[in-house]
C-alpha cells in the first residue's frame, strides 16, 4: 500500500484487528481523533454508529442470579456516603 506521497505505507496491511477495533479506530478517524467526539456522536444514520464504543450492543451478558447479587453489592461498596 502507498501513501499520498507515492512511498510505501509504513503500517502493516495484515495486522490482526478485531471488526470492533477496526470500527473503534474508523470512528476516532472521522473524529479527528476526539474520544469524547466519538462519545457524543450524533450521526446515528451511519452503520457504524451502534458500535462507535467498541463493543457490541447486542451482546448481552447472562448473569446467574449469584453474580447479580454480588455486583450489587461491589456498586453499594464502591459508593461514597
Amino acid at each position: 500500500m502507498k501513501d499520498h506521497s507515492g512511498s510505501p505505507d509504513t503500517k502493516k496491511t495484515n495486522s490482526k484487528k478485531s471488526p470492533l477495533k477496526a470500527i473503534r479506530e474508523k470512528c476516532l478517524d472521522c473524529c479527528c481523533y476526539q474520544y469524547s467526539e466519538v462519545r457524543e456522536c450524533h450521526i446515528t444514520d451511519c452503520p457504524l454508529w451502534p458500535y462507535r464504543m467498541g463493543k457490541s450492543p447486542f451482546h448481552r451478558r447472562n448473569m446467574t442470579e449469584k453474580q447479580k447479587q454480588d455486583a450489587v453489592q461491589r456498586l453499594r461498596g464502591s459508593q461514597l456516603i
